[in-house]
């Protein structure tokens, strides 16, 4: 729980401390992060691909006028992680 409410924390600083936001940016970022999403679950995720767009995601975020770590936060949530094994089941 801590850990969300630090990236929450980090968002929304970076959000509400934004000079000047671009829109078209942001959406265009937006669409890349589904991008990327859609290749992991697909499991056609070629490393170089998700690098591709990882970068493109972050150049968006930043043209937009919101920091970059935004980038980092949304890419960093879209990746499963796996289940945790059973401690039960031993």
């Amino acid at each position: 729980m801590a850990v969300i409410d630090d990236l929450a924390a980090i968002a929304l600083i970076a959000v509400l401390f934004t000079a000047g936001l671009q829109p078209l940016w942001l959406l265009a970022a937006g669409v890349l992060c589904v991008a990327f999403w859609a290749l992991l679950r697909s499991r056609r995720d070629t490393a170089w691909v998700l690098w591709a767009l990882a970068v493109l995601v972050w150049i968006c975020v930043h043209a937009s006028g919101v920091h970059a770590t935004v980038a980092g936060i949304a890419l960093g949530m879209l990746v499963p992680t796996p289940a945790p094994a059973s401690r039960l089941g031993r």
